[in-house]
């Protein structure tokens, strides 16, 4: 959650953000925590494909854009640790970084759902299970 702080201006969009404030809510306990501090390598404050886990205080973060939809590496951020690991990479698929783009990212109700848009690569999908501490990956 951000609150943004404004002033009016006679400028293009009436206002201008003068201070601004994030949170993360975790629903379960209903408790908030600043997030002022956080700066997640590859979201730019707070866009992009990202997928917060206040369960377990981590984020989920993966490319997404126009031409490329959202795509690989799917990395997953601690933020008790300050630590970043890739989880699902191009290599999984038998690809190298110039594929982007080719492998879809989805997340639903704690997985994440990780498949080839190519019939040509369509060797495996891949399953991420988020409903322990522990990341479990599934192939098939």
């Amino acid at each position: 959650m951000v609150i943004n702080e404004i002033k009016e201006t006679n400028g293009f969009l009436g206002y201008e953000i003068i201070n601004s404030r994030k949170y993360f809510l975790n629903a379960e306990t209903n408790e908030i925590q600043s997030a002022d501090s956080i700066n997640l390598p590859g979201v730019s404050h707070f866009s992009g494909c990202f997928e917060y886990d206040s369960k377990y205080s981590r984020f989920f973060i993966w490319q997404c854009g126009e031409g490329i939809g959202s795509s690989i590496p799917l990395k997953v951020y601690d933020l008790n640790t300050k630590t970043q690991k890739e989880i699902v990479t191009f290599q999984d698929f038998g690809l190298n970084k110039e594929y982007i783009g080719l492998i879809a990212v989805r997340y639903n109700n704690g997985y994440f759902l990780v498949i080839p848009k190519s019939k040509e690569y369509l060797s495996k999908i891949i399953v991420i299970d988020l409903n322990s501490k522990e990341i479990k990956k599934k192939f098939s």
